[in-house]
């Protein structure tokens, strides 16, 4: 089994709002490595096959805290669901079977305060409930007020 790049990476040469790749080569394990650098407050989501219905659901804790739930959402939260002016990188390992629903570890950390201070971190693990499609496209998208900063990129490797 080797990895290999999967699609193209996205490093934004402007603030934006948006990370995409769309020429994923349809792969089941797929390893997603995320880093946005914030320009204000931002609050990442992660979609996948360019899928924007409600059919997204997750579980996510910050910090060792408890439990919250999201149902019937049109993304799975990548790193919270409050806007954060933080850096932040995530690595996302999916499962993209055609005919399964696709489940995604998401594993995340924020810059926190500046200085010699502790890192925040979240655990997060989220689904798709697709059974008819493999993972052709992957989004990280922020709809809060600020912007994904110059240099932050998305990228992904995968195997069969």
């Amino acid at each position: 089994m080797a990895w290999a790049r999967n699609g193209t990476s996205h490093t934004l040469g402007s603030a934006g709002d948006a990370l995409t790749i769309s020429d994923t080569s349809s792969l089941k394990f797929n390893t997603i490595l995320s880093h946005t650098l914030d320009s204000g407050s931002i609050t990442s989501k992660l979609r996948l096959i360019g899928d924007t219905g409600s059919n997204y659901s997750d579980r996510r804790s910050y910090n060792g805290g408890a439990d919250a739930t999201d149902t019937s959402q049109s993304f799975i939260y990548s790193v919270g669901n409050s806007g954060i002016a933080e850096e932040n990188f995530v690595i996302i390992y999916c499962i993209g079977i055609e005919t399964e629903e696709k489940l995604c570890i998401l594993n995340a950390m924020t810059s926190g305060t500046a200085g010699a201070n502790a890192p925040n971190r979240r655990e997060i693990v989220g689904k798709l409930a697709d059974t008819s499609n493999l993972i052709t496209q992957i989004d990280i998208f922020n709809d809060d007020s600020g912007d994904f900063a110059i240099s932050s990129n998305l990228s992904a490797h995968g195997t069969d």
